[in-house]
């Protein structure tokens, strides 16, 4: 199954209407947008959406992605107005990338490895929106550099996971950034390694759940206690369906999912699932999906964030 790269689709829900059990609660907005691509990341900052790099070559599903590649390092912002602007930062900017992680925090957007023309990199960046300019941050060698996972807590913003694609091996290594000192600090090692993997920091914990490793998808959750640096499983209801590449955002202590890949008789197919629950996981709650005539849209490549309480959901149709 080949995806089909012909448009992008940015549809938003509105949260106020699933919250509410109202009806009909997806719209498309018709407006220009970016180029199409494939693994891009989009990062929420003070009401406005970035989004950043990503692959417009098509590839197949389900598949450690070889071959041909066409990586961008284009930068825009989708603000308050909902429109598409290029940023063009001045000076140093990054390769064009793909499979890279990105999160926020203090207004800043980080972004840490992922694949770029020569190969794997370990290289990370600060883009700062007040200057419109990127710094290149000192990195670690050992960082998880592919389909990894980037989160901000309170003073550090935490690397989880990853895939060797060399090795095909999931990892379960934790890295700490501290964006004020520059350092890294290495944690404890999962003993459930993941990629494509849901992330969120909440009360003094890195939380992981869903993911691939090996031939299996993944629907447990484990959690990273950064003061005791020590793992444990939760016993919380699973996700919902064994999932990897799920978008993923949370909103005043409510997360929220979308898409990603399932298994369906042994075969990965793509899944236009919403859910949400609040970050302590007491249950899960299934949300309308998007319009039949956005049935072939391909979740699992989308960026998703919240603003307003809408859920914009950012992808390839």
């Amino acid at each position: 199954m080949i995806m089909k790269a012909i448009k992008l689709a940015l549809i938003i829900l509105l949260l106020q209407s699933i919250l509410f059990a109202q009806t009909d609660p997806w719209y498309q907005l018709n407006i220009e947008t970016p180029s199409a691509r494939i693994y891009p990341t989009l990062v929420e900052i003070e009401g406005s959406f970035y989004l950043y790099g990503g692959d417009s070559q098509n590839k197949s599903l389900g598949t450690t992605i070889k071959g041909e590649k066409d990586l961008l390092n284009d930068l825009w912002a989708y603000t308050e107005e909902d429109n598409w602007v290029l940023k063009n930062p001045t000076g140093e900017t990054p390769q064009g990338r793909r499979y890279h992680a990105a999160t926020e925090k203090d207004g800043k957007m980080y972004i840490f490895g992922g694949e770029i023309e020569a190969g794997t990199t370990t290289d990370c960046w600060e883009y700062d929106p007040e200057s419109n300019t990127w710094l290149q941050l000192p990195f670690s060698e050992e960082n998880p550099k592919h389909f990894h996972r980037a989160t901000a807590g309170t003073d550090k913003i935490w690397i989880t996971g990853g895939l060797d694609l060399t090795t095909g091996i999931a990892t379960g290594a934790i890295w700490g950034y501290d964006p004020l000192t520059q350092t890294w600090t290495q944690g404890t090692d999962c003993p459930s390694p993941r990629y494509g993997h849901i992330a969120y920091y909440h009360e003094g914990k890195v939380n992981i759940m869903a993911g691939r490793r090996g031939d299996n998808l993944l629907d447990d959750t484990w959690a990273y206690d950064i003061a005791s640096n020590t793992w444990s499983e939760k016993n919380i209801p699973p996700y919902p369906e064994p999932t990897k590449f799920a978008a993923y955002d949370s909103k005043d202590d409510i997360l929220f999912t979308a898409g990603g890949y399932v298994k369906t008789e042994g075969n990965f197919e793509y899944s236009n699932s919403v859910y949400s629950t609040n970050e302590d996981i007491v249950n899960w709650v299934f949300h309308t999906p998007p319009p039949a005539t956005l049935s072939e849209l391909e979740v699992s490549f989308i960026s998703t964030m919240i603003n307003d309480w809408r859920l914009l959901t950012y992808g390839i149709a």
